[in-house]
């Protein structure tokens, strides 16, 4: 019996000894990998991610950890199954009102009619899919309070219905804030005809996918890469008889370009979107073929870029001026463009922002 209970005694403080060991672990991991947490949380507020030996490395391992533990964020960002969406945990509504009078007021000095279009993020589109009870702030009544400022004078043109009727398709990168073409497409056949004219039908456009490994800004804010690269497509119009001239400005002046598409982007994956020369330039002037004496002015922001061309179709001149970019030239001359019609078409984190529409009447942006 004393055997017995020696070996039992024995067995009893091995188990003891093995738990006391596990819960040491457990601690060490726990605090270690807080103390991950801390590292990689300070890398990316200083965007030093590249900076730091393995950096990238410490960075992929600690998210993909963080997820498989069943978190559902990584910073600023969601990651929902196959899809990353940016987090809001509230919207400063002065910010947002500071937007729509910057609005007002531009649409108060000119003497044409204008056009608004808000468009929402991939968030906005797609918050249904977060997680229940995942803090989110609801995008689509921002974007429904920020249109009620406006002023009589600006005619709102609403997408979201038609955006989100169609949210099944492929409208939204994943990896991105922004639409892909086809959602973009979506948008131009409702803003077109309020301008006055009949949409193109999709069958007579070609479909050209020209990059199958575009990491979106979500993916580069984050630097976080576990989900598949976006198809970065562009449309090509069978026009036959349309000429297009395209003339684009930035800091170094006045370049010509073959059409709205710089496709030389494509080369660099993580600034595949560059493709969209609407993207890439502050400015751009659309000359065209076309039948039409009307003249254009598209105000927009990082959403333009594969917007504009659509437009092309309709318009024998179209200035197309991305307010994003205020920062590299003077956007003032353009501004004022002899326009027939002006459309304003950006997206709820341009609203958010209650900066990047100062640049309407040549305000700072700081």
């Amino acid at each position: 019996m004393d055997a017995d209970k020696r070996k039992t005694d024995s067995l009893i403080a091995a188990a003891k000894h093995a738990t006391a060991m596990g819960s040491l672990l457990v601690m060490t991991g726990s605090v270690a990998f807080f103390m991950i947490g801390s590292l990689v949380s300070s890398i990316r507020a200083n965007d030093r991610i590249d900076a730091v030996p393995f950096g990238k490395q410490m960075v992929r391992v600690y998210d993909r950890a963080k997820l498989a533990l069943g978190g559902d964020r990584i910073g600023d960002v969601y990651v929902v199954g196959d899809r990353m969406l940016r987090y809001h945990a509230n919207y400063d509504m002065e910010a947002v009102a500071a937007s729509a009078a910057q609005i007002n007021a531009y649409a108060a000095q000119v003497d044409v009619p204008v056009y608004w279009m808000a468009v929402p993020t991939a968030a906005g589109i797609y918050a249904d899919t977060l997680p229940t009870g995942a803090p989110q702030a609801d995008e689509l009544q921002m974007l429904r309070d920020m249109e009620g400022l406006l002023d009589a004078k600006v005619s709102k043109i609403d997408c979201v219905q038609r955006l989100y009727a169609s949210r099944d398709a492929e409208i939204y990168y994943r990896t991105d804030t922004r639409w892909k073409t086809y959602g973009a497409y979506l948008a131009y056949r409702t803003a077109i005809r309020r301008l006055g004219f009949p949409h193109v039908g999709f069958d007579r456009f070609r479909v050209y996918h020209v990059s199958d490994s575009y990491y979106g800004n979500l993916v580069q804010e984050t630097g976080y890469f576990g989900l598949e690269p976006d198809l970065l497509d562009l449309y090509d119009y069978d026009a036959g008889q349309i000429e297009i001239q395209v003339t684009a400005w930035d800091e170094t002046g006045a370049t010509t370009l073959d059409s709205c598409y710089s496709l030389d982007a494509c080369e660099q994956p993580e600034q595949a979107d560059a493709v969209f020369a609407a993207v890439r330039y502050p400015v751009l002037q659309i000359e065209t073929s076309v039948h039409s004496n009307s003249h254009l002015l598209l105000i927009t922001d990082e959403f333009g870029g594969n917007f504009v061309p659509f437009f092309s179709l309709h318009y024998r001149k179209a200035t197309v001026v991305n307010l994003a970019q205020a920062d590299r030239i003077d956007l003032q001359p353009y501004l004022t463009a002899d326009a027939q019609q002006i459309l304003i078409v950006c997206s709820a984190d341009t609203i958010a922002d209650g900066v990047t529409l100062h640049a309407l009447n040549g305000s700072s942006r700081d």
